[in-house]
């Protein structure tokens, strides 16, 4: 599977700038955010989706829909 150069580069920056632990808000729906915290490290999945763990939420969130708070 070939995986995406650009994806790779925004999970790398991610990595280097944000440690486990930080403070993000996350994009739920178009109306609503919520603050929360990085549970993991980014990750690519699959070569296609940069996704990351977050508190109170179950499985792997889409990291475009995250920002640091």
């Amino acid at each position: 599977m070939c995986m995406n150069v650009e994806l790779k580069k925004t999970v790398d920056k991610w990595n280097r700038e944000y440690s486990v632990g930080t403070d993000v808000n996350f994009k739920i729906s178009e109306d609503e955010t919520k603050i929360t915290r990085t549970e993991s490290e980014a990750e690519l999945a699959g070569g296609t989706f940069a996704v990351i763990k977050l508190a109170g939420f179950e499985g792997w969130q889409q990291l475009q829909r995250v920002n640091a708070a």
